[in-house]
């Protein structure tokens, strides 16, 4: 083989290589690109279902998540972020809830995710607050601390007078004031919305 040879074949497995390795790129990003896709049309797909059937989407978000199909965190996220855009999806973040509390054992329960259980106590507030606003007590009532039990402690709820406060104020809606005004006076101590709503429920006694 002369040296001109030698070099044009040389060139030409270089240019090869160039070519596998740009292929390579393309169809890694499209590998990539199309999951997370399938992802998010998932977890859309369940949202649009909740209202139809909120326990079929429930079962669907368990099976998703031990199937390593969506995760806990993406779920409470898509479900918080159409409550705060003013989405009436009451019925999808209490799926989300609700799966959360049928795989509560392998979510992770140590001091350091305390952030990851406070968003899960916020995403029940979120739905009961909707679900109250619109009229559905006896939902709001329902929702308002559901979910697994790790995130209802008493540093959550010293943290969020808002939420003990929303609690009261359904449970003193449903005909329960005196439970409602039992619940916040039991907190060592309270804070806005909580003890502003303790005070006028004992004061119009």
């Amino acid at each position: 083989m002369t040296k001109d040879q030698r070099t044009g074949a040389r060139f030409r497995w270089t240019r090869l290589v160039r070519v596998l390795v740009v292929m390579g790129c393309v169809v890694g990003s499209f590998a990539v690109v199309p999951a997370c896709e399938d992802k998010n049309t998932l977890l859309e797909s369940y949202a649009a279902q909740a209202k139809t059937s909120r326990a079929t989407v429930t079962a669907g978000l368990v099976a998703s998540f031990k199937a390593g199909q969506v995760t806990a965190d993406e779920a409470i996220t898509l479900a918080a972020n159409k409550l705060e855009a003013g989405e009436d999806s009451v019925d999808f973040a209490w799926a989300v809830l609700d799966m959360l509390k049928a795989v509560e054992t392998q979510l992770p329960n140590a001091g350091e995710f305390e952030i990851f259980w406070r968003r899960v106590g916020r995403l029940s507030f979120w739905a009961a607050q909707t679900a109250y606003t619109k009229g559905r007590l006896s939902d709001s009532a329902s929702v308002m601390e559901a979910g697994p039990d790790r995130w209802k402690n008493e540093a959550y709820w010293l943290r969020y007078p808002d939420h003990d406060a929303l609690v009261a104020i359904i449970l003193d809606a449903s005909g329960q004031r005196s439970q409602a005004i039992q619940r916040l006076g039991s907190r060592p101590e309270l804070f806005g919305a909580a003890e502003e709503v303790y005070k006028k429920m004992t004061q119009s006694r």
